[in-house]
């Protein structure tokens, strides 16, 4: 294993995704970026580049993958990288820019080559870890035991920041003597995404997902309109022609003008544009933001700024 004499916040699980990681990336990097030089290094899973590639708003989603480039649509200021080998990519960023910086690392926590980093464990209140097996019996990908090792555990996806966590937090403890915090989910209202305008749902749409868990994506959706049909496909998966072609045709059958979808699922959309206006059809995407408790908020970045200060000692 590699470490690096730097403040490295590795964000990441112990399962299959659907815990809501890329979130909980942007909702760190949005408040850290307002006060210190961030840089983003994903995996980059599903693009298609090798090596080590900047994500740039103009990208294209096969090279570098969809979530990497939703989150440089909505962090346009901080640097995002992909790369396979975390610890090249790390190396990589400290060449182009040999200044102080924080580097987030999204989903590393199995990244056994990367020793140290504060780390922080993501795990979903409807499942969380401590309930779970390892694959293929259940969703988890590493070892429970790992949690011992991490400095912070966020429940994500509560209902609301008033949900009762006592059990959750209470197994959790069996397994780590780590901070624990709270998380939920909540939409930023409909937008129209190739115009980036306010949008207002019709009485029904029809919904498109490649995401690992869509279930709190169709909760918020369902106090919002009627789901007329949906599409699901496997997380990650790259839209083709075709599919465009299957939605466009069942939209005309019954009478619909609007397919909604998450903004990961969006940015592989833009190439289809002239389809969609053709047959008069908008792209919507919901999204979303995570939320935490002002008190636990504040917990969470004096943590995390203890930790960067750090190095700044050193």
């Amino acid at each position: 294993s590699n470490s690096f004499d730097q403040p490295i916040i590795r964000i990441g699980n112990l399962s299959l995704g659907g815990t809501g990681k890329t979130p909980m990336t942007i909702f760190t990097a949005e408040y850290l970026s307002d006060r210190h030089n961030v840089y983003i290094l994903s995996r980059g899973y599903g693009g298609k580049s090798r090596g080590i590639q900047e994500v740039r708003i103009t990208s294209l989603v096969d090279e570098v993958g969809d979530e990497p480039l939703m989150m440089k649509n909505r962090l346009p200021k901080v640097h995002v990288f992909v790369s396979n080998d975390r610890v090249a990519g790390i190396r990589h960023i400290n060449t182009l820019d040999p200044d102080r910086k924080i580097i987030l690392l999204d989903d590393s926590l199995q990244h056994r080559s990367l020793a140290g980093g504060l780390q922080v464990l993501l795990t979903d209140i409807n499942r969380i870890f401590c309930d779970d097996c390892l694959l293929p019996a259940g969703r988890l990908r590493d070892l429970k035991s790992r949690a011992s090792q991490v400095d912070i555990i966020v429940v994500s996806k509560l209902k609301s920041l008033t949900e009762d966590t006592t059990r959750a937090d209470k197994a959790i403890l069996r397994y780590s003597q780590a901070h624990v915090c709270h998380t939920s989910l909540s939409s930023m209202g409909i937008k129209d995404y190739l115009t980036d305008e306010e949008a207002f749902l019709n009485p029904k749409v029809l919904v498109v997902s490649a995401i690992a868990n869509p279930y709190t994506f169709y909760q918020m959706l369902q106090e919002k309109t009627i789901i007329e049909k949906k599409y699901e496909y496997r997380d990650h998966y790259q839209y083709t022609e075709a599919d465009f072609n299957e939605w466009l045709i069942y939209c005309q059958e019954n009478g619909i003008t609007q397919i909604l979808t998450t903004e990961k699922d969006a940015v592989k959309m833009k190439d289809f544009k002239d389809k969609l206006d053709k047959a008069k059809v908008e792209i919507l995407v919901l999204p979303i933001q995570t939320k935490m408790a002002e008190n636990e908020t504040i917990d969470f970045f004096q943590k995390i700024e203890t930790y960067i200060k750090t190095y700044e000692i050193n």
